[in-house]
């Protein structure tokens, strides 16, 4: 569904919707004195599909017009329409960070990788493999 463009309302527009409805509010079907507040509404909304034409429009009080609000019924309009189309809408707030919980397993002995071996210092170190320093025995 997409949301049609408003025209311009001039005032022969306006004096043309205004005599096709005999000068009634299309709401409430009262009169529309001289000097009362009035609207040209778009019987269907624009944003639900509604034309910008004549024939979509008539005159309305303006407290008709204010009560009427089609707001709800146009925001889920545009939500089902998201929905369909796949977009999802963003969350008000960030979701917290969670702390990594804590481990249940039992942890391992810390095991050297390298043991010192010997006063050389070019080669202090001698990696240990199977538990053993090299050159050690059992």
């Amino acid at each position: 569904m997409e949301t049609t463009r408003r025209r311009s309302m001039s005032p022969q527009r306006r004096l043309r919707i205004f005599e096709a409805h005999s000068g009634k509010c299309h709401l409430c079907s009262r009169e529309i004195v001289a000097g009362e507040a009035w609207d040209v509404e778009h019987v269907r909304a624009l944003a639900l599909g509604g034309e910008d034409a004549d024939a979509n429009c008539a005159p309305a009080h303006r407290k008709c017009h204010v009560d009427k609000g089609d707001g709800q019924r146009i925001a889920h309009a545009k939500r089902q329409k998201a929905s369909s189309l796949g977009i999802r809408a963003k969350s008000g707030f960030p979701k917290p960070i969670k702390a990594p919980k804590p481990s249940t397993k039992p942890s391992l002995p810390h095991r050297l990788l390298y043991a010192p071996q010997g006063d050389d210092p070019a080669n202090c170190f001698t990696r240990v493999s199977d538990g053993k320093y090299h050159g050690e025995t059992t």
